[in-house]
């Protein structure tokens, strides 16, 4: 069952790469964002329902603050096939760090958009 968030999600100029931070395979790119989560697209499905650990790189314009972000996320729904050969995950933060959030809300007023 999909839960439902408070804030709406944005979409970047940017499709920021994630990784898992344990491994470091990619796992795919962000779709859209908020201060709650993301939106992910991959080429494996994602398992709903568990809690991962994620690298995202951050746009290089935003390098003097950090040139990643470390999270945890635990995926809330996950969509087979979307856009045909691709997966979407919605992923909810978990334990994200203020400093971090920070840096989301810079990366939504900086290179966000709404369509």
């Amino acid at each position: 069952m999909r839960e439902k968030r408070n804030s709406r999600r944005i979409h970047l100029i940017y499709y920021l790469l994630v990784f898992d931070d344990e491994t470091n395979q990619l796992i795919g790119h962000v779709v859209d964002i908020a201060t709650e989560g993301i939106k992910l697209m991959t080429k494996e499905p994602i398992l709903p329902n568990k809690e991962y650990r994620f690298r995202m790189l951050l746009p290089s314009e935003m390098e003097e603050k950090s040139k990643q972000i470390i999270f945890n996320a635990k995926c809330v729904w996950s969509q087979e096939k979307l856009y045909s050969d691709f997966y979407g995950s919605g992923f909810q933060f978990k334990d994200i760090s203020p400093d971090d959030i920070v840096i989301i809300k810079d990366l939504i007023s900086q290179f966000g958009y709404q369509e």
